[in-house]
């Protein structure tokens, strides 16, 4: 059976964890760090970088690099990088699909489910946002 993960999708920072044997392991990245930035930058040829490289581009390249995004989940706000508009769903689904293959990659498997954490205070309409990006992640 596949594993469950669970994704803190977080303003700053993004972590991904799963239960192995009755145990929360908060998994790590390719460079073994368990906390990575929630900062997206959009190359050119509209693929992207995320996390901590992605940080490293908002003082070179600020106009196309996004960082806490998810303020405006739920907002009519478009993004613009390389003159092409994303939602902030959209954002964050790159995010989202970063912290699914970090996962992937670290357990030996695919992922096909995941519980994301939302803030009590987030309204329906921000909490609907954040389940089209995590749907919208297999299509990115």
């Amino acid at each position: 059976m596949n594993k469950i993960i669970g994704i803190d999708l977080g303003t700053s920072t993004s972590e991904v964890g799963v239960l192995i044997d009755g145990k929360a392991i908060v998994i790590p990245n390719s460079h073994e760090e368990v906390i990575m930035p929630s900062v997206v930058n959009i190359l050119a040829d509209g693929n992207c970088i995320v996390g901590a490289e992605a940080k490293e581009k908002l003082l070179l390249e600020p106009e196309n690099t996004f960082m806490e995004v998810k303020r405006l989940m739920g907002s009519d706000n478009l993004l613009t990088a390389h003159r092409k508009n994303y939602t902030p769903e959209k954002i964050s689904s790159f995010i989202l699909r970063k912290l699914v293959e970090n996962a992937e990659s670290h357990l030996q498997e695919e992922i096909h489910r995941a519980v994301i954490t939302v803030p009590a205070y987030f309204s329906d309409i921000q909490r609907k946002a954040t389940v089209e990006a995590g749907l919208s992640r297999v299509d990115s």
